[in-house]
């Protein structure tokens, strides 16, 4: 899916991203440099690691159990040497608060 958006390039104004929504469970948390947000949501059956970077302090107020609504745009996380496609959030809602 993620190669077949890219063909859609160039996107921007007249030919915006896609914007996706997962609801689940926050199954792992972590807060990377005390401002970036890094979670694995579940919905029983999938599992999608999500970023915010420079994530505000209600995003950072998740917890581990909580159920939320994501939106996000997809990624490609080419860090070392590790390629995998993951969520950039643009907005989180918590649904559920454990």
């Amino acid at each position: 899916l993620y190669d077949e958006i890219r063909q859609l390039e160039p996107l921007g104004p007249g030919n915006e991203e896609p914007i996706f929504e997962f609801c689940g469970r926050v199954s792992g948390k972590r807060i990377l440099k005390e401002k970036h947000l890094s979670l694995t949501l579940s919905d029983g059956e999938r599992e999608m690691r999500m970023m915010s970077f420079y994530a505000p302090e209600e995003q950072l107020a998740t917890s581990t159990g909580d159920t939320v609504k994501v939106q996000f745009v997809l990624t490609k996380n080419d860090w070392g040497g590790n390629v995998r496609i993951e969520g950039r959030i643009i907005s989180l809602e918590v649904i559920e608060k454990i």
